[in-house]
């Protein structure tokens, strides 16, 4: 039975306004699971202070994203079961501990265990229902909603690339890590009581799901039958692909910008913290698109861009800094876009009743993209020097992201 649309309310509103309150409460929130975007800035202190080598420096950033994904599956049911605002507490308790935790180490391997998976373990669980939070307040709008809601982790390193510089500066890592984590235990303490779930078969009013569409399938798959769907292999090799590049990049970025074009500590932070706002920028805009264009033309045309833009980085060189300039924002607006375009399309293709569970696994994808992406990162400078030339196999992943996406982003029932 549908709930009356004019009777359910959110935040002591009526449903059609409450609804956007929420999405500020998640995008606040997910401005602070955002810091790990800004890990570029923690990665070369934390090199240093534990003395190790690059590919380990990347580890804890690479397992966190691992962690997240590879536990989504399980989390997603546990998010529908429970109220969302009290798994949001319990779990932002847990990332603050971690955080906190890891500040305390006295090598890399502590760091890891403390930061990857006790921080990363809060994070998969406070990620996710702010997720299904928007896909079912928002069954009108999905991708513009889930957008939205990212957009707050996109924007984080804005703000905390330069506050951590600082922070480093004055007070080292690991106690800004520690500073960072009392921070985020304050915060969700202050937003979870009002945040839940709108009634069972919640729809605004006067909107009727579309009958057939290019873009949606308005069945409801359980995750068995979406398993073996084609549409579901391609999604996940797509959300993978997209990862892998994007996550790679992100993490080497004030790297690449120091050590590749010989720009300055402080501009390099600088430029990250603009970048971020591309990386925020790209979730709303293509969770927007992937609403109102075929599957298929949203995901080709964000991997020629990134493509292209690959390419034009694996050539980096100090005379050339205006590719840097250009090239990384556009990697970091097209891969923040896949964030938004991955969950639209699971609820599209596979139904908003299985969401969450759904999504758990695609999910998984992002993990396979962490740790490829950031494994290659690290390989790469580990055995050239350079990171120049992981750009030459991420716009080949690219060019096999488009054939991927052309030959199956159809939705299940045309597999």
């Amino acid at each position: 039975m549908n709930a009356n649309p004019t009777e359910v309310t959110a935040l002591g509103m009526p449903a059609d306004r409450g609804r956007w309150g929420l999405i500020a409460i998640g995008a606040v929130i997910f401005f602070f699971i955002g810091t790990i975007y800004s890990w570029s800035v923690f990665r070369g202190p934390i090199q240093k202070i534990f003395a190790c080598s690059a590919t380990a420096a990347g580890a804890p950033y690479m397992l966190f994203f691992a962690v997240q994904a590879f536990l989504m599956p399980f989390i997603g049911p546990y998010v529908d079961k429970f109220n969302p605002g009290r798994v949001i507490l319990a779990n932002g308790a847990l990332m603050s501990a971690g955080l906190i935790l890891a500040s305390y180490s006295s090598n890399i391997y502590e760091f890891t265990a403390a930061f990857s998976f006790i921080f990363g373990l809060g994070a998969t669980a406070v990620y996710a229902a702010p997720i299904a939070l928007a896909s079912k307040w928002f069954v009108d709008k999905k991708g513009f909603a889930i957008g939205l809601t990212l957009f707050g982790m996109g924007l984080a390193p804005l703000v905390m690339a330069p506050a951590a510089v600082k922070m480093i500066a004055l007070y080292g890592v690991l106690e800004t890590l520690r500073i960072l984590g009392a921070i985020i235990f304050v915060v969700i303490l202050l937003l979870f009581y009002p945040i839940k779930f709108p009634p069972a078969g919640y729809a605004p009013a006067g909107w009727e799901p579309p009958q057939s569409a290019g873009t949606v399938d308005t069945a409801e798959y359980p995750r068995g039958l979406m398993l073996r769907s084609r549409s579901f292999h391609g999604l996940w090799f797509c959300f993978m692909t997209a990862s892998a590049c994007g996550l790679m990049v992100i993490g080497i970025t004030h790297q690449a910008a120091v050590e590749m074009y010989k720009i300055s500590e402080a501009s390099a932070a600088f430029a990250i913290s603009v970048f971020a706002f591309f990386n925020a920028l790209g979730r709303p805009f293509w969770g927007l698109v992937i609403d109102r264009l075929n599957p298929k033309i949203t995901a080709c045309v964000s991997f020629v861009l990134m493509g292209c833009a690959s390419l034009a980085m694996a050539g980096g060189t100090p005379e050339n800094v205006l590719v840097f300039y250009a090239a990384v924002p556009l990697i970091w607006f097209c891969y923040g876009g896949w964030l938004s375009i991955a969950p639209s399309l699971t609820a599209n293709f596979f139904g908003v009743k299985n969401s969450s569970r759904n999504y758990g696994v695609v999910f998984t994808a992002f993990g396979a993209g962490a740790i490829i992406g950031n494994l290659l990162a690290g390989r790469v400078k580990d055995f050239y020097g350079s990171y120049s030339p992981a750009f030459y196999i991420m716009a080949a992943c690219s060019l096999a992201g488009i054939v991927t996406a052309a030959l199956t982003l159809t939705g299940p029932r045309k597999d």
